[in-house]
Order: structure tokens, then sequence, then C-alpha cells
């Protein structure tokens, strides 16, 4: 082959669409529909179950503090008073969902939203937009969006889950979970 036939195959297997790969994490917090993370055109970081699990933290706020870009402040200890400040806007300016509703409070003067008592217990994923997105989110998304996406129950039979935890000054953490699922609803 000539030196013109290479560079046309070369142009021509460029110009195909990439797919996403079968191990691709997938975001749907970044535009409300399903969009592989090579596609986003946003800066995005995913949370996975992996992660939880060696992490091992009980609460939310140390899991966010773990993602770039993020602060979690704390007023004290677990359960209390938390806020979540994206790339430095105020935690009024970050929108909270779980299973992609909207958690903020409309009505308060301030809007934020408390993550001090949101356990791991049953979560699967957190998805982290971290910019403006006002459009797709309302005018509170300034700084960002956490959305948390809870583990869905299986449609073949019913399940239950039971951790424990036993720490230092006798501390206690348990964590239970049942789930069903019967037609639409779950």
């Amino acid at each position: 082959m000539t030196n013109w036939k290479y560079s046309s195959l070369i142009i021509a297997l460029a110009s195909v669409p990439a797919f996403a790969d079968e191990g691709e994490q997938i975001v749907v917090t970044a535009n409300r529909v399903e969009t592989p993370v090579s596609k986003v055109g946003l800066s995005v970081s995913i949370i996975t179950a992996d992660d939880i699990a060696r992490l091992q933290t009980p609460g939310v706020t140390e899991l966010l503090r773990s993602a770039p870009g993020l602060t979690a402040t704390r007023s004290g200890g677990l359960g209390t008073l938390s806020s979540v400040f994206v790339r430095g806007a105020s935690s009024d300016h970050t929108v909270a969902l779980i299973d992609g509703v909207k958690l903020n409070d409309p009505s308060s003067t301030a809007g934020g939203f408390d993550f001090g008592r949101l356990m791991t217990g049953n979560i699967e994923r957190i998805e982290i937009v971290r910019g403006p997105q006002s459009v797709l989110w309302g005018s509170q998304a300034i700084g960002g969006v956490v959305n948390i996406i809870t583990r869905q129950a299986d449609e073949s039979k019913p399940t239950a889950s039971f951790q424990g935890e036993y720490g230092y000054r006798d501390t206690v953490d348990l964590v239970g979970n049942t789930a069903v699922k019967i037609g639409v609803l779950s």
C-alpha cells in the first residue's frame, strides 16, 4: 500500500465514533441521561461501592472529603450539622440528590442541605459534578451537584443484610437493610 492509503485508513479509523468500554463508568447526574464518563464535558467524580467498603466511613460527610474539589465540615460528632462546599462555593450552592430526587429545601432562606445524618450503609455510589449546573438542577446548583444513589432491590427475591462494628470507647455502628421489589414498586 502506498502512503496515501495508510493515511486514508488512519483517518477512517479515527473518525469512527468511540463507544463506551464495558468497564467504563456511566453517570446520570451530569446530563440527566446515562452517559459514559469519557463523553461528559464536566468535572465528575464517582465514589463506588468498592470505595465505600475500602474507606469504611460511617457517614457520607467523610466519603465526600475524599473527593477532589470538595470540602466537608461537621459541627461535632457523627449525626451533627454537616455542610459540603464544592470548589469553594457556599454550601447553599450545592444541590443534594438521593436517587435523582432533589433534597434542598426551596422554602429555606439559605437552601443548603445537612449531610450530617446520611449514613453509608445503603449507598451503591455517589456521583459528584463540580461546576455550575443551574440549567439542569436549578438555581442552587452554582457550585455543583452531589447525587447519592442507593442500592436497588433484586426482582427475583427479597434481600436483607446486617452489618455491625464495635470500636474504641465502646462505640457501635449498626446497619440493617431489607428490600423487596413487587412490580414497579421497590
